[in-house]
């Protein structure tokens, strides 16, 4: 199976890439003053008088840490999910596997309310490998090398081509699937707290940003349900904060339901509180539905952000 609800999610997410294996946001210059009157000679300042210093430039606000990415912002978006499952099929022991992957070019285009509202996304990368017992096949990919505008519009997420233009029902699904995260707070978007953080220190802000993180993978057919997250400062490098991260969670449809305990890193940026990394890898417990017993697994999500 995070990454920037982007969405990722930073108006980015990885609904859409997690996939089953089986499941095929001075003064004001004022104007001169008047001409002298000839009747009345303009005074001439005092030789020892001081010139009058000019009036200091404000600095700009400081941007609050963790505020959404302003308009005109572009980032790389990176995010896949890995699954492999050994499990009886049709009598005989095979390993289903699925691996997706996505590279997108995003622009910013609109903001409202802390969430970014539209985006002009390009897919750099698309494609979705599925393994059925040693055998790899390759599905073809309606989305990649294209360009769309995707954007909130109440409860709808409206995708055009890069003229503003209609594209097809398979594209507009596609595309909204994975930025159905448009139009909301994202939840890794600030998810540091500004107090100051102890090394080893388990994280509660983290913790419950990555919580949402995780819940919001899910979609109309697969619900998933995070049963507990733990993030620990594990330490910093020049540019972000680095923390544990742990994550027991739960997904169902209708054909099967599993388990993972996966583990691995959450990044941060310092200078914005951005999210720059999601990574985690574990087992996982299969039961598909019409198979005795619990198959086993693997799973791997990644998603990085370069702004």
């Amino acid at each position: 199976m995070p990454m920037l609800r982007p969405a990722v999610r930073p108006a980015v997410c990885l609904l859409g890439i997690l996939s089953l294996v089986l499941t095929y946001g001075c003064n004001s210059p004022t104007k001169d003053d008047p001409a002298p009157s000839p009747s009345e000679p303009s005074a001439k300042p005092a030789a020892s008088a001081a010139a009058t210093p000019a009036a200091a430039k404000p600095k700009p606000a400081k941007k609050p840490l963790g505020a959404a990415p302003e308009v005109g912002t572009e980032r790389t978006v990176e995010k896949s999910t890995t699954t492999k499952v050994r499990t009886l099929y049709q009598g005989r022991d095979v390993v289903i596997g699925n691996e997706t992957s996505e590279t997108t070019s995003e622009k910013v285009l609109a903001v409202e309310e802390g969430a970014i509202h539209k985006l002009r996304v390009t897919y750099d990368s698309a494609s979705r490998v599925r393994t059925m017992g040693g055998s790899d096949q390759k599905a073809p990919s309606v989305i990649a090398g294209k360009t769309y505008i995707v954007e909130r519009d109440g409860s709808k997420v409206i995708v055009t081509d890069k003229d503003g233009k209609p594209v097809s029902d398979d594209e507009s699904k596609e595309v909204a699937k994975d930025y159905s995260g448009i139009g909301k707070a994202d939840p890794l978007l600030g998810a540091v707290p500004k107090r100051k953080l102890t090394e080893g220190e388990p994280v509660a802000e983290v913790e419950e940003a990555l919580k949402r993180f995780f819940i919001d993978l899910g979609d109309d057919k697969n619900e998933v349900t995070v049963k507990k997250v733990t993030a620990k400062l594990t330490g910093t490098t020049e540019s972000d904060h680095i923390f544990a991260v742990t994550v027991s969670m739960q997904m169902k449809s209708p054909r099967q339901a599993f388990i993972a305990e996966l583990k691995g890193e959450f990044h941060s940026r310092k200078a914005d509180n951005w999210p720059s990394n999601v990574e985690v890898e574990g087992p996982v417990d299969v039961k598909i539905a019409g198979n005795a017993g619990v198959s086993q697994g693997s799973m791997k999500i990644r998603l990085a952000i370069r702004y």
